[in-house]
C-alpha cells in the first residue's frame, strides 16, 4: 500500500464506527472501529470472524494480525534490591526475566502500531474498495 492509502485508511477508521477491508497475504481482513470501555480500538476480523482458538493457541493468524501484550507478574522493589548482595541481585535479575506472561487481543488501540505490525509480519497488503 502507498502512504496515501494508509492515510485514507486511517481517516476512514477514525470516522464514527468506520470500517475498511484489506487483502493481506490471501486473508480477507476487516477492520472495524469500536469502543472498548471509553477507549477507541480497531478490531481485526480475519475472514469475517474473530475465533477464540486463534487468540489462545499460537498460530499464523495470531502472529500476523493480533496485538501482543506482555505483563509482569511480580514487581521487585528497587529499595530492596539496593540492600542485596551481588549474588542475590543476580537471582532477582533472572527472576525478573522469567516473570512475564503474554496474551493477544484482536484489537489495536493505536493505528500506527497496527500498521507497523502488519507491514513487518506480512508481505502483500492491499486496500479493497467496495
Amino acid at each position: 500500500m502507498t502512504p496515501e492509502q494508509w492515510k485514507e485508511l486511517e481517516q476512514t477508521l477514525s470516522s464514527s464506527y468506520g470500517f475498511a477491508k484489506l487483502k493481506i497475504d490471501g486473508y480477507n481482513i476487516t477492520l472495524v472501529e469500536l469502543y472498548k470501555g471509553l477507549r477507541r480500538c480497531i478490531a481485526v476480523y480475519v475472514d469475517g470472524k474473530i475465533k477464540t482458538e486463534n487468540i489462545i493457541k499460537d498460530c499464523d493468524i495470531r502472529r500476523r494480525f493480533y496485538c501482543k501484550h506482555t505483563k509482569q507478574l511480580v514487581r521487585i522493589d528497587k529499595k530492596m534490591t539496593a540492600k542485596m548482595s551481588e549474588a542475590e541481585k543476580k537471582v532477582v535479575e533472572e527472576f525478573e526475566k522469567e516473570n512475564y506472561y503474554e496474551h493477544y487481543e484482536p484489537c489495536w488501540t493505536s493505528f500506527r502500531s497496527m500498521k507497523n505490525h502488519f507491514i513487518k509480519n506480512n508481505s502483500s497488503i492491499e486496500l479493497v474498495k467496495d
